[in-house]
C-alpha cells in the first residue's frame, strides 16, 4: 500500500476542477502507468488505485464565519466542532438554530443521524458521538463553515474540501487492474 498526498493537497488549495488538479491527476496517472509496465504479467498481482474521500469545490467568497453572525453565536452553547463541510453545533435551542441555518446549510439533528446509522457504530461510537453535538449543518453549494480560533488567524486557501453530503465528496472512484 502506498499513499500519494499530492492530489488531495492540490484539490484543497486550488479546487478539484482546477488546472492544477488536472495536472496532478495526470502525474498520478503517469506513475500508475509506469508501475503497471514494470509489474510481471503473471496474474498474481492486483493493483488498486483509490482515494479515502472525494472533493467538493468551494468558493471562499461564500464562506460562513459563525463569529461574524451575532444571532448564531447567541444560539450556540459552545464552539462548533467538525470540518468546514460539516459542522457540529451544541445548543439548547435546536429549533431556533435549525431555522437560522437552514437557508445556508442542510441541517439534521445529531440524534437522528446516529439513529439512521450515518456514522456507523462501535467501536468508536461513544467518543465520537459526544463530538457531534446537537445539530449537524452541511453548507449548501460552494459554501463552507470557517472558524477562526484566533482574531489574527487567516482561514488559508480552500479551493476544495470534503466531509459533506454531496456526491463528489462521498463517491470515490476505484481502479483495479490484475496483472
Amino acid at each position: 500500500m502506498a499513499y500519494w498526498p499530492g492530489y488531495d493537497a492540490v484539490c484543497h488549495r486550488y479546487g478539484p476542477q482546477s488546472p492544477q488538479a488536472a495536472d496532478e491527476a495526470a502525474a498520478v496517472d503517469g506513475m500508475f502507468s509506469r508501475l503497471l509496465r514494470k509489474l510481471p504479467r503473471d496474474g498474481k498481482t492486483l493493483l488498486v488505485l483509490s482515494a479515502d474521500h472525494g472533493q467538493h469545490e468551494l468558493d471562499a467568497a461564500q464562506a460562513l464565519y459563525p463569529q461574524q453572525d451575532a444571532r448564531l453565536m447567541e444560539l450556540l452553547a459552545d464552539a462548533p466542532a467538525g470540518e468546514v463541510r460539516a459542522r457540529y453545533f451544541r445548543t439548547e435551542r435546536l429549533r431556533e438554530l435549525t431555522e437560522h441555518l437552514e437557508p445556508l446549510a442542510q441541517c439534521l439533528p445529531s440524534a437522528q443521524a446516529w439513529e439512521r446509522g450515518l456514522f456507523g457504530g462501535p467501536p468508536a461510537l461513544e467518543p465520537f458521538r459526544a463530538r457531534t453535538g446537537d445539530l449537524i449543518a452541511v453548507p449548501r453549494g460552494k459554501r463552507s463553515f470557517r472558524w477562526l480560533w484566533h482574531p489574527t488567524a487567516s482561514p488559508g486557501p480552500d479551493g476544495g474540501s470534503h466531509g459533506g453530503w454531496s456526491a463528489e465528496e462521498m463517491l470515490v472512484p476505484v481502479i483495479a487492474v490484475r496483472v
